[in-house]
């Protein structure tokens, strides 16, 4: 279920977290956390690719 395509999303579970931290940072008006943000994105969504990709 957390590798499970939702509509044109193939790692959906991955893709909610990254954007709650980048619209938190833009909320917030915080450079220091968007640049946290960014660099969460790169590692969390290269990691659940590779994954879905292993396991599809």
């Amino acid at each position: 279920m957390l590798f499970k395509p939702l509509g044109p999303l193939h790692i959906p579970m991955a893709v909610f977290p990254v954007l709650y931290f980048s619209l938190l940072a833009l909320w917030i008006e915080s450079l220091l956390f968007a640049a946290a943000a960014a660099v969460f994105a790169i590692g969390h969504l290269t990691v659940s690719w590779n994954t879905y990709k292993q396991i599809g």
